[in-house]
């Protein structure tokens, strides 16, 4: 092999740049880890204890603050559904976009590049009009991987979905958006949906055992405090994150 050869001094200055480099980069991977565990545990004690409790009951769903209450996830919601008979779709150029499982994130957002959607007619998705997403609704995977989830934002409004998720449109005035998305991201929620699929060759969930799930129901007002205090957290790893790519 042929080999670039400078000069000794010059070989030490490049590799003592370039090791700087690596010092940064696994400092931030060291942050990012460190962030990551805070939000585990921080997502467990604000989804069990809330904030400023100091009386406490047993519930089904374990112990909870006393001003909590329990509900079904059905008992909560507008609407819950997928259509198994979404196939033999034609795509067109321009239209009502799909969201498929494939753009949903980790954090619980959809992908923000717009040319990885497919789009469909709108006779096509009139055809599927309860999965017709709005606003806040939620979509999760429920067939093949389980319980990736994303909240719709206004660009996404009137969008429609595949058969492998589910539309969860939450009563408004019960539940806020964004704590819900850290409550069907937790653990807890997640073994819960694991535990309530088909054990066959492709993992699936249908409608009602999703509804029968059982959720914590601080006040609106909590629910929007604790929200914040993940949120500020998600934006430190977003942050973290963009630094180790630059």
């Amino acid at each position: 092999f042929i080999i670039t050869l400078p000069p000794l001094p010059e070989q030490q200055k490049i590799a003592e740049i370039l090791s700087t480099v690596d010092q940064v980069i696994e400092k931030v991977d060291e942050a990012i880890k460190k962030t990551q565990k805070l939000k585990k545990g921080m997502m467990q004690e604000l989804l069990t204890k809330g904030i400023g409790h100091k009386e406490f009951k047993n519930t089904e769903i374990g112990r909870i603050p006393k001003e909590w209450r329990v509900y079904k996830l059905g008992d909560i919601s507008i609407e819950v559904h997928r259509y198994p008979t979404y196939y033999n779709i034609n795509y067109v150029t321009e239209g009502v976009r799909e969201i498929r499982g494939q753009l949903i994130k980790k954090s619980g957002a959809l992908e923000t590049d717009l040319a990885k959607y497919r789009c469909i007619s709108q006779e096509t998705s009139r055809r599927f009009p309860r999965t017709i997403v709005k606003k806040g609704d939620f979509v999760m995977s429920v067939r093949g991987t389980m319980g990736k989830i994303a909240i719709i934002p206004d660009i996404f409004e009137g969008s429609n979905i595949t058969a492998n998720l589910m539309r969860i449109s939450l009563n408004q005035i019960k539940c806020y958006s964004n704590f819900y998305k850290y409550v069907f991201l937790s653990a807890k929620f997640q073994e819960e949906l694991n535990l309530l699929s088909s054990q066959t060759t492709i993992k699936t969930i249908q409608a009602p055992k999703l509804k029968s799930i059982k959720l914590p129901i601080p006040t609106i007002t909590e629910q929007q405090k604790i929200a914040a205090i993940l949120s500020t957290v998600d934006s430190r790893l977003k942050m973290l994150r963009k630094r180790k790519g630059k």
